[in-house]
Order: C-alpha cells, then sequence, then structure tokens
C-alpha cells in the first residue's frame, strides 16, 4: 500500500489500517517507511488494533505540516483467501477469477484518487504495446461495471511482467473499490500459484496515470 496524508491541523503520526476481511498476513516487511514533504525518511510501526493494526511513524516521531506518504507491504495469499478462484466462462473457456476490493477509507472524503496495480504472472513480448496485446488476444476479461466506474490500462512491469491498472479518480468517502476481471487459467497452477515463465527483454512501458498529492493507491503482486 501507499497512502498520502494532509497534515491539517496538529501533528500526524500515523492512521488505523484496518479491513483485510479473509486476507491473512504474514507480517510487515521490515523495509516499509513513510516520506514527508520536506524529504524526510521514517521507519514504520505496527502494532495490532480492533481487526487491523496502527500504523505509526517509529521512535514517536510526528509530523506537523504537508503530507506524509506511507509505503508499506506484507505477504499474502489471494488464493487461499478465495479471491483468487477458478471459474469457467459461457463458452467454456477456463480462466481464473480475480475478485476483491482493497480498504474502504472512512477519513477521506476529498480523496484524490484510487489506483490498483496488478503483477501478473505473464510476460509482454518484445515490441508488442501492452494494451494492444492484451485486446488482440483477449487475455483479460473485465466486469461491464469495471468499464463503467473506472479507467483501466495495461503496462509493461518489471521483468516485462503484464501490469493491470485499475483507477478511479476523487471516489467518495468509505468507497468500495471493487475489482472482478477473468484471466487466462494457463497462467497458474491447480492450486493457484502462478505458473513460471521466462521475462522477455523488451523495453519498459510508460504509465498512463500520474500519481498525484492526497491520493492512495494500492500495489499487489501475484508471484
Amino acid at each position: 500500500y501507499t497512502v498520502q496524508w494532509k497534515v491539517v491541523s496538529g501533528e500526524l503520526h500515523g492512521f488505523l489500517f484496518e479491513g483485510l476481511d479473509k486476507l491473512r498476513m504474514g507480517g510487515f516487511s521490515r523495509d516499509s517507511y513513510a516520506l514527508d514533504s520536506r524529504g524526510n525518511r521514517y521507519g514504520l510501526e505496527f502494532s495490532p488494533e480492533r481487526n487491523g493494526y496502527v500504523v505509526l511513524l517509529a521512535n514517536g516521531a510526528g509530523v506537523a505540516s504537508g503530507t506524509v506518504t506511507y509505503v508499506f507491504w506484507f505477504p499474502t495469499d489471494f488464493a487461499k483467501a478465495g479471491y483468487l478462484a477458478p471459474t469457467v466462462t459461457d463458452k467454456g473457456e477456463a480462466r481464473r477469477v480475480f475478485h476483491w476490493a482493497p480498504n474502504e477509507w472512512d477519513e477521506a472524503p476529498r480523496q484524490d484518487h484510487y489506483t490498483l496495480k496488478v503483477l501478473l504472472p505473464h510476460a509482454v513480448p518484445p515490441g508488442e504495446d501492452p494494451r494492444a496485446y492484451v485486446v488482440k488476444n483477449g487475455l483479460i476479461l473485465t466486469e461491464r461495471r469495471m468499464n463503467e466506474r473506472y479507467k483501466l490500462d495495461y503496462q509493461r512491469g518489471p521483468n516485462d511482467r503484464l501490469r493491470f491498472v485499475v483507477h478511479m479518480d476523487r471516489p467518495p468517502n468509505n468507497y468500495h473499490f471493487e475489482s472482478q476481471f477473468y484471466l487466462p487459467a494457463g497462467w497458474f497452477t491447480a492450486g493457484g500459484a502462478p505458473v513460471p515463465f521466462a521475462p522477455s527483454s523488451g523495453p519498459p512501458g510508460v504509465a498512463w496515470f500520474v500519481l498525484a498529492a492526497l491520493g492512495v493507491f494500492v500495489l499487489f503482486l501475484l508471484v
């Protein structure tokens, strides 16, 4: 997760992170950190609270003005949680459905945007435009509501892996940022693990969406 807060009064130390639902965490990464708008970097501390965790700047640090961007991540298994599951299309094609929504934010009435980036276990061939490649081969099928509500993009990620981007400008408070899309079953084993693949060596892609201030995006890797 990458979450940016703007300090409007007092001193900001942290926030409550909850709403993981069925996801089971393997512990927060020790490399998690925060950056304020002056370029100061902070470690992060995590403590269990209610149905989530309190995310705090380490050593009692606080920020009295500007913005603070929190960057933290943790291992989890979407297949075991039931968010990545086998299914079959109306035409009898075997697929894997990814049906999940990241956290809802209850103190974000002026949220700038919400962006979900999913790094997929499939390499985009050299010289191929990711969007044209996906459309030409019918690789990713999305529910109609996703096309109506969100901006969707396909990018070349690290090691040429296909990256699917779901973006919404100015979501309302407590917005349920639900995604539901269908991937080729051949990208995964019967247990839901990605099938090993050999990355290509094509040029890096260009991101379509620039993350602005007061924004939040969540990046999950299917590895």
